[in-house]
């Protein structure tokens, strides 16, 4: 049999997201510079993907969510919603790596225009001069995200000869030339964002654990569920509680000790619970063996 634990380790490597904070809708990408054998990827200690000896079990509520590069242990998460803001951790269980970041996903923002009052383009008392370089300036007191310039009506973008400068206050001509000569304009922008999130579940907790161990020795069992807000963790054993955390270590194992472990999940806002067990099969040791004295 196979006998497949998560444990408290020290060793770190840096975890890597392509976008963050990430817009709602969009994909965003976790690597590391280290590449898992036998471990998984984690988030706010649920399980996602677990890779063990060259094989990948993704989890059922993540299954049509996510793609897990098994050459490089990147995680991939396709059209991200506000509940996938959180930890992200990956773990090797074999070189005792731990990595975590934080990862935060956004509504997606809306630009919204704001009316051409208060905003005023300076420019400097001497006119502008042919083969010099001139400077306007977007004066306002209104707030905003975005100044964008127009020049006859069109936008006008950076090129060899303008430049932008001052988060795009100053409009920078490099030399004028005859056909600078135009309108020029400055237009305000604004962004605008909402964002509202979804309380639901726990689903049916995923447990993992040993299904055999000797007596003398301790067994170690994990526990994850999908819930927003996160849910908070119980373990039962012969009809008492036994522990309070998503992870449970037993004391030195006893014979008596053989049963069903039951892992309940909570979600303090829905008021549900779910729970799922696994059952653990304690065996004695075998004894050493002496060879008789002749």
């Amino acid at each position: 049999f196979t006998c497949f634990l998560f444990l408290d380790v020290t060793r770190s490597h840096t975890l890597y997201a392509s976008e963050n904070p990430v817009a709602v809708g969009n994909n965003v990408t976790l690597s590391s510079n280290y590449n898992v054998s036998s471990g998984g990827w984690l988030f706010n200690t649920r399980q996602i993907v677990i890779t063990l000896y060259g094989g990948v079990v993704i989890s059922k509520t993540w299954h049509d969510r996510v793609s897990f590069n098994k050459s490089t242990s990147s995680l991939t998460i396709h059209s991200v919603k506000l509940e996938d803001s959180g930890n992200y951790a990956l773990q090797d269980v074999i070189d005792e790596i731990f990595s975590q970041l934080t990862l935060s996903v956004e509504g997606k923002r809306t630009l919204i225009f704001l009316p051409l009052q208060n905003i005023i383009v300076e420019a400097p008392m001497m006119p502008a001069k042919e083969g010099y370089s001139y400077n306007l300036t977007c004066n306002t007191n209104v707030p905003a995200d975005y100044i964008y310039w127009m020049k006859n009506g069109e936008p006008l973008n950076q090129n060899n000869n303008i430049v932008f400068y001052n988060d795009n206050k100053t409009l920078h001509i490099r030399m004028v030339e005859r056909y600078d000569n135009a309108r020029y304009e400055c237009m305000l922008f604004r962004y605008s964002s909402i964002s509202f999130s979804v309380t639901d579940g726990p689903e049916t907790p995923f447990v993992y654990g040993p299904a055999f161990a000797e007596t003398g020795h301790q067994a170690v069992f994990s526990c994850s569920a999908e819930s927003v807000p996160p849910c908070t963790f119980c373990w039962w054993f012969n009809g008492s509680i036994v522990a309070n955390t998503s992870n449970y270590t037993t004391d030195v194992l006893s014979l008596s000790m053989s049963g069903e472990y039951k892992c309940m999940a909570i979600n303090n806002v829905t008021g549900k619970n779910s729970t799922n067990s696994t059952t653990l099969t304690v065996i004695g040791m075998k004894p050493l063996g002496f060879r008789g004295i002749r």
